[in-house]
């Protein structure tokens, strides 16, 4: 079994938070993550995307909010997101060794790039990675 995946209010949360959480824990070990935490947050994206997760720098840690949405984009949403936990260390070292050695303009454009393809990147991961993992 994985590491955890828990919702914020843990005992008292609500039927949704623990499907959520069920999925996200299923998902997290097919696509190679068995050593993260992820929890589960009752509050929706606040960003206005379908998801949006928050990935802890030094820790193996994400924290997950997702909308209500069918159970194929509730697939898609978490997987994608998960993406970047697979991504992280990369991006970490993109946006913090690589960019440093830029300034102005150039690092600007070289950010902005980065993340658009970071974002086609984990969306194609979510799509490999969707037919092996279950609908809500």
């Amino acid at each position: 079994m994985g590491a955890e995946v828990v919702s914020l209010t843990a005992e008292d949360c609500c039927a949704r938070c623990s499907s959520l959480a069920d999925l996200a824990r299923v998902y997290a070990d097919a696509m190679g993550l068995r050593d993260w935490s992820i929890i589960v947050d009752h509050e929706l994206p606040v960003s206005g995307n379908d998801a949006e997760i928050d990935l802890h720098v030094e820790r193996k840690l994400g924290r997950l909010r997702v909308q209500d949405l069918d159970a194929e984009d509730t697939r898609h949403a978490i997987a994608h997101e998960l993406g970047h936990a697979l991504l992280r260390d990369l991006m970490e070292t993109v946006r913090g060794g690589v960019a440093d050695e830029l300034s102005g303009s150039a690092r600007r454009v070289f950010l902005a790039s980065v993340q658009r393809e970071e974002e086609r990147l984990v969306d194609v991961l979510a799509t490999v990675f969707e037919p092996v993992l279950p609908l809500a």
